[in-house]
């Protein structure tokens, strides 16, 4: 009970408490300083109320790696750690299993993959948030429109060739058939291409999707007036995607969250926000699905998903 340094050894099996430990100056018994140690804190006034995670790429090219950070909120004495792990059946590797932040390295494979990692409150198990990570993208990835073609080449450039009248290849504004391919313009880092009918879509490895062509109804998906565009322009999705869809005159993304957005024509309800068949030139989130999609595909006046379970 003197000296600079002593060590408090909490009691086993008591109910949860505080202890105040107060520290006073042998010198001057005026001069103190309390502490107040929570025994079992654990159970006694902490509450967990979420975990969220993120990620700085969530779209892989094989051996890259991804930073995931973590956080949990709540309120009292808690633990704030999180236990992360990849789920039953995944691929790659985690630097760390425990921690607010850990790197994900994506392996070499021959084909696109989803991987669920999963970060966990320490303290309480039953909250956990999972974030999907696309690994592989670009694998298979070339597209076709209804008239015109794109192709994703290794080094993150695309190429486009065929009808270019609605300015569908993106290259210039020389709306004029190509027979050879021509580079979209200013597209670097590309991990994946869709084609609508006379609309395309990149999708870049930070999670943000571009498109350019045809925007009669919206299918550019930047909240714009509805003009074409010959060159690409950012839809309004800031980033956390991880897959792109398109066919007709609709476009679709899956994000790392397992969300699925949708714009573009919703003649025949294939955007999925509640069957007002109205046409959206701004982004929004399909309605009804849980936040555990993995795969979406578009039909030409309907669309699926698949999700983690399987359904």
């Amino acid at each position: 009970t003197s000296g600079s340094s002593v060590t408090y050894s909490a009691p086993s099996a008591i109910p949860a408490s505080t202890t105040v430990v107060k520290a006073t100056s042998t010198a001057d018994s005026s001069k103190s300083a309390n502490v107040t140690i929570n025994i079992n804190s654990s159970t006694f006034g902490s509450t967990v109320t979420g975990v969220t995670v993120t990620a700085n790429k969530v779209a892989l090219r094989e051996a890259s790696s991804s930073t995931l950070q973590g956080a949990i909120t709540g309120t009292g004495a808690f633990d704030s750690s999180l236990s992360w792990a990849i789920e039953s059946g995944g691929i790659g590797t985690l630097s760390a299993t425990s921690g607010s932040s850990v790197v994900y390295t994506a392996p070499n494979v021959s084909a696109g993959k989803v991987v669920r990692i999963t970060a966990s409150s320490v303290q309480d198990a039953t909250k956990k948030r999972t974030l999907f990570v696309s690994v592989n993208p670009m694998r298979g990835s070339i597209a076709a429109g209804i008239g015109h073609s794109l192709a994703l080449k290794t080094d993150g450039t695309v190429l486009s060739w065929g009808d270019d009248t609605r300015g569908q290849l993106g290259d210039d504004s020389n709306l004029a058939v190509k027979t050879s391919p021509v580079f979209v313009a200013g597209l670097t880092n590309v991990v994946a291409v869709a084609a609508g009918y006379e609309h395309s879509l990149a999708l870049l490895d930070n999670g943000t999707v571009y498109a350019w062509g045809k925007d009669n109804e919206g299918q550019l998906g930047n909240g714009a007036p509805l003009l074409d565009q010959a060159l690409k322009v950012q839809t309004q999705i800031s980033g956390g995607v991880i897959a792109i869809a398109a066919n007709s005159n609709y476009s679709l993304a899956l994000t790392s969250g397992g969300q699925i957005i949708s714009w573009g024509s919703d003649a025949f309800g294939q955007l999925g926000n509640g069957g007002t068949n109205i046409n959206n030139p701004s982004t929004g989130t399909v309605t009804g699905a849980q936040n555990n999609n993995v795969a979406i595909v578009a039909g030409g006046r309907h669309a699926l998903a698949l999700q983690a379970d399987g359904t």
